[in-house]
Protein backbone atom coordinates (compact mmCIF):
# COMPACT_ATOMS: atom_id res chain seq x y z
CA UNK A 1 0.00 0.00 0.00
CA UNK A 2 2.07 2.82 -1.60
CA UNK A 3 -0.57 5.23 -1.53
CA UNK A 4 -2.55 6.57 1.51
CA UNK A 5 -5.46 4.56 2.34
CA UNK A 6 -9.13 4.81 4.02
CA UNK A 7 -9.07 1.00 6.11
CA UNK A 8 -11.74 -0.38 8.66
CA UNK A 9 -10.94 -2.79 11.07
CA UNK A 10 -13.73 -5.29 12.29
CA UNK A 11 -12.99 -5.49 15.87
CA UNK A 12 -10.12 -4.40 17.26
CA UNK A 13 -8.09 -7.60 18.47
CA UNK A 14 -5.10 -7.12 16.42
CA UNK A 15 -4.45 -3.26 17.91
CA UNK A 16 -1.21 -3.45 16.95
CA UNK A 17 -1.61 -4.31 13.34
CA UNK A 18 -4.28 -0.82 12.40
CA UNK A 19 -1.32 0.83 15.02
CA UNK A 20 1.44 0.15 12.42
CA UNK A 21 -1.13 0.99 9.52
CA UNK A 22 -1.57 4.52 11.11
CA UNK A 23 1.78 4.89 11.39
CA UNK A 24 2.46 4.46 7.78
CA UNK A 25 0.02 7.38 7.30
CA UNK A 26 -3.59 5.25 6.63
CA UNK A 27 -6.22 6.52 7.84
CA UNK A 28 -7.95 3.98 10.39
CA UNK A 29 -11.45 3.11 11.73
CA UNK A 30 -11.91 0.92 14.13
CA UNK A 31 -15.09 -0.91 15.31
CA UNK A 32 -15.97 -3.50 17.71
CA UNK A 33 -19.03 -5.07 19.82
CA UNK A 34 -17.09 -4.59 23.36
CA UNK A 35 -16.30 -1.21 25.01
CA UNK A 36 -13.37 -3.13 26.94
CA UNK A 37 -11.87 -3.60 23.86
CA UNK A 38 -12.31 0.00 22.12
CA UNK A 39 -11.07 0.96 25.45
CA UNK A 40 -7.89 -0.90 25.41
CA UNK A 41 -7.33 0.41 21.73
CA UNK A 42 -7.84 4.18 22.70
CA UNK A 43 -5.27 3.52 25.33
CA UNK A 44 -2.74 2.00 23.03
CA UNK A 45 -3.69 4.74 20.74
CA UNK A 46 -2.69 7.61 23.41
CA UNK A 47 0.99 6.23 23.35
CA UNK A 48 1.37 6.83 19.73
CA UNK A 49 2.99 10.27 18.53
CA UNK A 50 0.36 12.86 17.59
CA UNK A 51 1.19 12.71 13.69
CA UNK A 52 0.04 9.08 13.60
CA UNK A 53 -2.29 9.21 16.55
CA UNK A 54 -4.26 11.17 14.41
CA UNK A 55 -4.37 9.24 11.55
CA UNK A 56 -6.93 6.52 13.51
CA UNK A 57 -10.17 8.84 12.82
CA UNK A 58 -12.58 7.14 15.56
CA UNK A 59 -12.81 3.97 17.61
CA UNK A 60 -16.82 3.09 17.14
CA UNK A 61 -18.99 0.28 19.16
CA UNK A 62 -20.88 -1.88 16.70
CA UNK A 63 -24.42 -2.76 17.46
CA UNK A 64 -27.73 -2.59 15.80
CA UNK A 65 -28.00 1.29 16.29
CA UNK A 66 -24.96 1.86 15.17
CA UNK A 67 -25.34 0.05 11.53
CA UNK A 68 -28.89 1.73 11.47
CA UNK A 69 -27.60 5.06 11.65
CA UNK A 70 -24.37 4.48 9.53
CA UNK A 71 -26.30 2.65 6.67
CA UNK A 72 -27.23 6.64 5.93
CA UNK A 73 -23.38 7.36 5.54
CA UNK A 74 -21.11 7.17 2.61
CA UNK A 75 -18.47 5.19 3.81
CA UNK A 76 -15.79 4.10 1.56
CA UNK A 77 -12.82 2.02 2.49
CA UNK A 78 -10.32 0.52 0.48
CA UNK A 79 -9.51 -1.48 2.63
CA UNK A 80 -12.06 -3.91 5.08
CA UNK A 81 -9.70 -6.04 7.66
CA UNK A 82 -10.90 -8.31 10.34
CA UNK A 83 -7.88 -10.16 12.45
CA UNK A 84 -9.42 -13.65 14.53
CA UNK A 85 -12.88 -12.31 14.65
CA UNK A 86 -15.44 -13.88 11.96
CA UNK A 87 -14.90 -17.43 13.67
CA UNK A 88 -16.86 -16.48 17.01
CA UNK A 89 -19.75 -15.48 14.68
CA UNK A 90 -22.17 -17.52 13.90
CA UNK A 91 -23.11 -20.10 10.74
CA UNK A 92 -26.97 -17.74 10.88
CA UNK A 93 -24.89 -14.04 11.25
CA UNK A 94 -21.33 -14.66 9.18
CA UNK A 95 -22.87 -14.31 5.69
CA UNK A 96 -25.12 -11.00 6.73
CA UNK A 97 -22.09 -9.41 8.37
CA UNK A 98 -19.82 -10.04 5.38
CA UNK A 99 -22.49 -8.15 3.10
CA UNK A 100 -23.09 -5.52 5.66
CA UNK A 101 -18.93 -4.81 5.53
CA UNK A 102 -18.97 -4.83 1.19
CA UNK A 103 -21.59 -1.44 1.56
CA UNK A 104 -18.86 0.23 2.71
CA UNK A 105 -16.04 -1.02 0.58
CA UNK A 106 -14.93 0.53 -2.60
CA UNK A 107 -14.73 -0.78 -6.12
CA UNK A 108 -11.45 -2.51 -5.99
CA UNK A 109 -10.97 -2.32 -2.38
CA UNK A 110 -9.67 -5.30 -0.15
CA UNK A 111 -11.57 -7.53 2.19
CA UNK A 112 -8.99 -9.56 4.04
CA UNK A 113 -9.15 -11.31 7.18
CA UNK A 114 -7.68 -14.15 9.10
CA UNK A 115 -9.17 -17.06 11.30
CA UNK A 116 -8.11 -20.25 12.86
CA UNK A 117 -7.39 -22.82 10.54
CA UNK A 118 -9.87 -25.84 11.15
CA UNK A 119 -7.52 -28.59 10.72
CA UNK A 120 -5.23 -27.18 13.37
CA UNK A 121 -8.36 -26.94 15.72
CA UNK A 122 -8.89 -30.80 15.17
CA UNK A 123 -5.43 -31.31 16.24
CA UNK A 124 -5.46 -29.23 19.20
CA UNK A 125 -8.73 -30.60 20.51
CA UNK A 126 -7.10 -33.89 21.39
CA UNK A 127 -3.89 -32.14 23.06
CA UNK A 128 -5.08 -28.84 24.46
CA UNK A 129 -8.17 -28.10 27.06
CA UNK A 130 -8.39 -24.54 25.71
CA UNK A 131 -10.25 -26.26 23.03
CA UNK A 132 -13.22 -28.71 23.14
CA UNK A 133 -15.44 -30.44 21.17
CA UNK A 134 -19.39 -31.14 22.65
CA UNK A 135 -21.56 -33.94 21.20
CA UNK A 136 -24.02 -31.29 21.21
CA UNK A 137 -22.66 -29.31 19.13
CA UNK A 138 -21.99 -29.59 14.95
CA UNK A 139 -18.82 -30.70 13.15
CA UNK A 140 -18.06 -27.01 12.66
CA UNK A 141 -18.34 -26.28 16.06
CA UNK A 142 -15.93 -26.26 18.91
CA UNK A 143 -16.13 -24.10 22.42
CA UNK A 144 -13.33 -22.00 22.89
CA UNK A 145 -11.90 -20.47 26.33
CA UNK A 146 -10.99 -16.73 25.69
CA UNK A 147 -9.26 -15.87 28.54
CA UNK A 148 -7.45 -17.14 31.85
CA UNK A 149 -10.85 -17.24 33.72
CA UNK A 150 -12.07 -20.13 31.63
CA UNK A 151 -15.06 -18.02 29.89
CA UNK A 152 -15.98 -20.35 27.28
CA UNK A 153 -17.61 -19.59 23.64
CA UNK A 154 -18.52 -21.27 20.59
CA UNK A 155 -15.93 -20.86 17.66
CA UNK A 156 -17.07 -21.45 14.49
CA UNK A 157 -14.27 -23.24 12.32
CA UNK A 158 -14.93 -22.74 8.62
CA UNK A 159 -12.87 -23.95 6.04
CA UNK A 160 -11.55 -21.65 2.71
CA UNK A 161 -14.55 -22.72 1.00
CA UNK A 162 -17.20 -21.85 3.08
CA UNK A 163 -16.23 -18.30 3.20
CA UNK A 164 -15.50 -18.40 -1.27
CA UNK A 165 -18.85 -19.59 -1.61
CA UNK A 166 -20.25 -16.36 0.74
CA UNK A 167 -18.38 -13.60 -1.32
CA UNK A 168 -18.93 -15.37 -4.87
CA UNK A 169 -22.42 -13.79 -5.51
CA UNK A 170 -20.70 -10.50 -4.65
CA UNK A 171 -18.33 -10.42 -7.39
CA UNK A 172 -15.03 -10.28 -5.49
CA UNK A 173 -11.73 -12.18 -6.87
CA UNK A 174 -10.06 -14.22 -4.14
CA UNK A 175 -6.91 -12.71 -4.11
CA UNK A 176 -4.82 -14.72 -1.71
CA UNK A 177 -5.11 -17.69 0.46
CA UNK A 178 -2.21 -19.29 3.05
CA UNK A 179 -1.87 -21.02 6.05
CA UNK A 180 1.44 -19.65 7.38
CA UNK A 181 3.11 -21.61 10.15
CA UNK A 182 5.03 -20.41 13.25
CA UNK A 183 8.70 -19.38 12.50
CA UNK A 184 11.35 -21.56 14.30
CA UNK A 185 12.16 -17.60 16.02
CA UNK A 186 8.58 -17.30 17.32
CA UNK A 187 8.98 -20.73 18.26
CA UNK A 188 12.25 -20.23 19.75
CA UNK A 189 11.32 -17.28 21.61
CA UNK A 190 8.27 -18.25 23.12
CA UNK A 191 8.85 -21.72 24.17
CA UNK A 192 5.82 -23.23 21.63
CA UNK A 193 4.85 -27.13 22.41
CA UNK A 194 2.14 -26.94 20.27
CA UNK A 195 1.86 -29.66 17.32
CA UNK A 196 2.34 -28.52 14.42
CA UNK A 197 1.19 -30.81 12.06
CA UNK A 198 -1.04 -28.28 10.45
CA UNK A 199 -1.12 -24.07 10.18
CA UNK A 200 -3.00 -21.84 13.25
CA UNK A 201 -4.12 -19.31 10.77
CA UNK A 202 -6.18 -19.16 7.51
CA UNK A 203 -5.42 -15.85 5.49
CA UNK A 204 -7.90 -14.81 3.09
CA UNK A 205 -8.17 -11.71 1.15
CA UNK A 206 -10.84 -11.14 -1.89
CA UNK A 207 -11.06 -8.07 -4.10
CA UNK A 208 -14.07 -6.54 -5.16
CA UNK A 209 -14.67 -6.08 -9.09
Amino acid sequence: MSKKKIILDYWCWAWGFMIDMAKRWHTVVWIDTSNEMLSLANKNISNLKEDFRKNIIQTIVWDDEVLLENSKLTWAFDLVSSIMAFQFITNEDIESTIHNLDVWLKKDGVLVFAVRNKAWIEEWIDWYSRFKHQSSLDDWTVNCAIDLNWTWIDSYNRTSSVYDTIVEWLWYEKLHQANPPFTEEFIKKYNREDPYINSEYLILAYKKT
